[in-house]
Parts: C-alpha cells; structure tokens; sequence
C-alpha cells in the first residue's frame, strides 16, 4: 500500500488536530476529577449519618481513582500521538528524498526498489497504528459519556436525599418530624418534672393518723417502726427505736 505525500500531509494534520482534541477533553476530565471528591465525600457522609445533615463533620479525602487512572491515560495518549506526528514528519522527510531521487532516474527501466518495498510496508503498519490509535480515541469517549452518565445518577440521588425528611411515630400512632418529636419530648419532660416535684412536696408535708390522731413527720415514719400487736417492736420490747427514745 503506497501513499502520497499531499495525504501524509493531510494525515499529520489530522493527528495535530486530534492531539489539541484529546488535550482539550483531558482538561475536561481534570475538572470534573477536582469535583469528583467533593461529591462522594457528601454522600459518604450523608450515608454515615442516616440521610441527616450535619455541617460538623470534615469532608471525607475520597479520591475517584477511575478519574485518576483515565487521566494517566489521556496523557500517555497525548504523548503517543505527538511521538507519532514526530515520527510521520520524519518518514515525510525521507519519503521526500526518495521522491526526489527516483524522479532523476525515472527515464530509466528499472525494477523496483527493495527499499520502497520496506516503505511500503512501513507505511502500512503506520495506518493500521492509525486505525487502532482511532479506534481506542473511540473506546475513551465511550467510557467518558458512560461515566458522565453515572455522575448524574449520584447528582440525582444527592439531591433526594438532601429533600428526604426524617419522620418517627408517636404512641398515638402519628407521624411527626425528628423536630416535632424533640419538641414534644421536651414539653413531657418538663410535665414529669413538675409531678416530680409535687409528688416530693406532699412527701414532705406532716400527716395525721386517723386512728390515733397523732401528727407524725415523715422523718417520724422514717425512724418509728409500727409496733406490733404484742408491744414488742423492732426496738425490743422497751419502747420505741427511734431517735426520739434514745435521747
């Protein structure tokens, strides 16, 4: 398979172009790669904390290794595209010479050159290094829109779960916010401290025997122990144990 040198030249500007092209979508990829933390840091953290936010919490160094290892490609493409061009402008030079060469002697019968024939084959293998290099341009862009595609899925999911509000169930049956709830808490809470406290004050208040008509302090009941039917009680059978008998 021959060339000329009008398509060489085509070729190599064709390669130029996609070089600048592929240098454009690597910046796009380093932008996006920047993000790309940010983003599964939240949703870690909003993972972690049961869909509730709370700005406390440091983002997570999450690094998007995918991004990361298509990147490294993109520039090992970059640098084998410009090697090619170097690499197509050399053999354009030389082709040039030959050229110039066999127009001197082209008068002349002649059977050709074992050296265009190892032209021939060189150029060949350089077009099918064309059409694989083109082919795996193809496979890149494949896998950036597929990853595009993912990133708005988790765009989507953030964002129900930022709109997701947290509900509990009442004893009554009713469903409520976590902020209802914590409100409602808090006003039974200060209820039972209430009775708490009354229950404490009629503790301490003096009450009145109904069949001896005595009025005892709770501090009496506390140390005076009912005597039994006998009249022998806790003390022995010689009075009371309280504080009252041994003074």
């Amino acid at each position: 398979m021959t060339i000329s040198l009008d398509e060489k030249d085509k070729r190599i500007f064709e390669l130029e172009t996609e070089i600048d092209s592929v240098k454009v979508e690597l910046n796009q990829v380093r932008v996006e790669a920047a993000r790309v933390p940010e983003l599964e840091a939240t949703i870690h953290a909003y993972e972690s904390r049961g869909c509730e936010e709370d700005s406390s919490l440091p983002p997570l160094p999450i690094e998007d290794l995918t991004i990361q290892d298509r990147m490294k490609g993109l520039e090992q493409r970059v640098d084998e595209l410009v090697q090619l061009v170097e690499y197509l402008k050399a053999d354009k030079g030389q082709l040039e010479a030959e050229r110039d060469r066999l127009l001197q002697t082209e008068a002349e019968p002649r059977v050709e050159d074992p050296e265009i024939s190892e032209l021939r084959k060189r150029i060949s293998e350089l077009e099918e290094a064309i059409e694989i290099s083109e082919m795996n341009r193809k496979l890149l862009r494949e896998n950036f829109t597929k990853e595009n595609e993912e990133k708005l899925s988790l765009i989507v999911e953030l964002e129900r779960l930022r709109a997701y509000v947290p509900t509990v169930e009442t004893p009554g049956g009713a469903l409520v916010t976590v902020e209802d709830a914590s409100k409602l808490m808090k006003v039974q809470q200060v209820q039972i401290e209430t009775l708490t406290l009354e229950v404490n004050t009629l503790r301490i208040l003096p009450s009145k025997n109904v069949d001896s008509g005595e009025t005892t302090t709770p501090d009496d009941e506390f140390v005076r122990p009912r005597p039994s039917p006998t009249g022998c009680g806790v003390g022995g059978c010689f009075g009371w144990s309280s504080r009252r008998s041994r003074a």
